[in-house]
């Protein structure tokens, strides 16, 4: 596991995608105007303690497949930033290769800076995971970041890079190989090394959950702020810490108010409805200022008896 997080830091040295992006080895198959085909990849390195999918790996490919189908039609070198990101749940296992099919459904018109959304599906095999809606603005950069064009023949070049020595890590490398030995001894008690890598680890609390994660390469995108895929994933996991662990998860709708920046966020839901069918969840983000980061609402179902 250590190998591969050294390679995909390597990769994270060129530019263009994100290390979450390189540890998950994200595949672009198709991107045209005409819709998006990626993939990701099943191995332990994404998989949860009972063998699924994580879902901040899920949501990363969400995002990133809706993203590009967005961007196809905006340009190469303009950032883009997620307003709200929507998946639905189908209650089909992820336990194999996802892939994700999206399309840009529409720019709106008349708006000072340009807006666009998306649609689309992730699959399993032939098994439908969930359904993908997202919108996205074109938000200016912040001062000393340039972008340049995305090179998506990502095929292999995570692995086919080779992995950085201590010597050649620079501080936020070593700190990231730190947290992921940290990771990978916790991931003997009951949650995987992702869980603990990415921070779904939350306390449940009267009336909801809470949970502190900490920024930096492990989680960030390539503006230096928490990447919008795996924030979806650890709020998810805190809205689930929430209710009895036998509930399923079945939609979750998220809303990006801000970037997320400084050395650690915290999370905390609440439980709006806890019914004998069905939750309801509300999950706010916020960072060291208390600056709203994400707010997010999630359906839970409960199984039949």
């Amino acid at each position: 596991m250590l190998d591969h997080i050294a390679r995909a830091m390597a990769g994270n040295r060129e530019p263009g995608l994100h290390f979450p992006g390189f540890f998950l080895g994200l595949h672009a198959h198709a991107i045209s105007q005409s819709g998006v085909h990626m993939s990701l990849p099943y191995g332990p390195h994404c998989a949860n303690a009972n063998g699924d999918v994580n879902i901040s790996a899920l949501a990363v490919l969400a995002d990133l497949a809706a993203g590009v189908a967005v961007r196809e039609h905006i340009g190469p070198n303009i950032r883009m930033a997620t307003l709200c990101l929507q998946l639905q749940f189908t209650g089909a296992s992820a336990r194999g290769d996802l892939h994700a099919r999206t399309h840009c459904d529409g720019l709106l018109q008349g708006a000072s800076a340009t807006q666009g959304r998306a649609i689309g599906s992730i699959r399993s095999g032939h098994d439908a995971v969930c359904n993908i809606m997202a919108s996205f603005a074109t938000p200016s950069l912040p001062a000393g970041v340039n972008l340049v064009p995305m090179n998506w023949d990502l095929t292999g070049r995570a692995q086919a890079n080779a992995p950085l020595t201590p010597k050649q890590m620079h501080v936020n490398e070593r700190a990231l190989v730190r947290r992921a030995k940290a990771a990978l001894k916790s991931s003997a008690h009951g949650h995987s090394f992702v869980e603990h890598l990415w921070g779904h680890i939350a306390r449940p609390v009267k009336g909801g959950a809470s949970n502190t994660v900490p920024l930096g390469l492990h989680n960030g995108n390539r503006v230096g702020h928490v990447q919008g895929g795996v924030l979806f994933g650890i709020a998810a996991a805190t809205a689930q810490a929430a209710l009895p662990t036998v509930s399923k998860l079945t939609g979750a709708s998220a809303w990006y108010i801000s970037g997320g920046t400084g050395h650690s966020l915290r999370l905390r839901s609440r439980i709006l409805q806890h019914g004998r069918t069905v939750g309801v969840v509300l999950t706010q983000v916020v960072d060291q200022n208390k600056r709203i980061v994400l707010e997010m609402v999630t359906n839970h179902a409960y199984p039949a008896h």
